[in-house]
């Protein structure tokens, strides 16, 4: 099972503030010996606690936080006092820490099939895309093995369709790729031999940043549902026509497999993400 980070910094908090109460407790009992300050003097009020407001756990620690000051005379008359002023100090810098961490139950981030509208509306605030799609590496396009396909309760019929499809899609995504990296470079004779991963990189180098931004924005809003995307794309820049082609490459082959297995079976196999490269990028929105 996962911890929650949540829970584990409310663990802590609690135990710090507990440990404080109990030093407070030694030393302003009865009897006890009066708290100075350093180098004598009586402490100094801290103004953030003093006038009713919350201090911030990552605020620098004054000199009247008995878990932060330095060792008084007094420590040494009583260890216990000293250790557990050492074991705050360590749980609050604790809580910083874990306070910096992405809660581990949390989304699953490796997750990008299945959005929600709150997650998609919150990545179109920071630019963000994420997508998957068959890989297109120099082996050829993917296919499903008889293993594989057996492991979803797919018929031979069902897999010869369904790589059939997937064959298709890799020659029209390459396609797709060596026009735009013609239209960008103007070299013909490269575009026959370069691979498209090294075609998408150049694509993306030779083109003017603030068309990367505005591409991001574009299309994070149109996912999230916050706009229409364009009746016709062909008058937009060579790298918002990329980011539009490898965001919904997925979707693509998906619904062409559904059409020779059915979208349920197509569904489970892009769930299972073999052969598929997954991508978060973001972008500086544009001003």
């Amino acid at each position: 099972m996962k911890r929650s980070t949540t829970g584990y910094v409310g663990f802590a908090a609690g135990a710090a503030a507990v440990g404080a109460a109990w030093v407070f407790w030694v030393a302003f009992r009865p009897g006890a010996a009066p708290s100075h300050g350093e180098n004598g003097h009586p402490p100094t009020a801290n103004p953030a606690v003093g006038n009713g407001h919350a201090r911030s756990m990552t605020a620098a620690p004054s000199s009247t936080d008995p878990a932060s000051r330095r060792p008084s005379p007094s420590d040494a008359q009583n260890p216990g006092r000293a250790e557990l002023l050492r074991e705050i100090s360590r749980l609050r810098a604790e809580i910083v820490d874990l306070r910096r961490r992405p809660d581990e139950t949390g989304p699953d981030r490796s997750n990008v099939v299945e959005l929600t509208r709150e997650e998609l509306i919150d990545m179109s605030d920071r630019c963000e895309l994420a997508w998957n799609m068959p890989g297109l590496g120099d082996g050829g396009p993917l296919q499903v093995g008889r293993g594989e396909a057996a492991d979803l309760g797919m018929a031979d019929r069902q897999r010869e369709a369904m790589n059939r499809a997937l064959r298709d899609h890799d020659a029209a995504m390459r396609s797709a790729i060596r026009r735009l990296y013609i239209e960008v470079t103007g070299d013909e004779d490269g575009a026959a031999t370069i691979s498209p991963t090294a075609a998408m990189l150049e694509i993306r180098a030779k083109s003017p940043g603030r068309d990367t931004q505005v591409a991001f924005q574009r299309i994070a809003r149109e996912r999230a549902g916050l706009q229409a995307p364009p009746d016709d794309v062909a008058g937009t820049p060579a790298v918002e026509r990329l980011y539009r082609l490898m965001h919904s490459a997925g979707d693509r082959v998906e619904r062409d497999i559904a059409a020779e297995i059915g979208s349920d079976l197509a569904h489970r196999w892009r769930l299972r993400g073999n052969g598929f490269h997954t991508s978060r990028e973001g972008h500086d929105c544009p001003r």
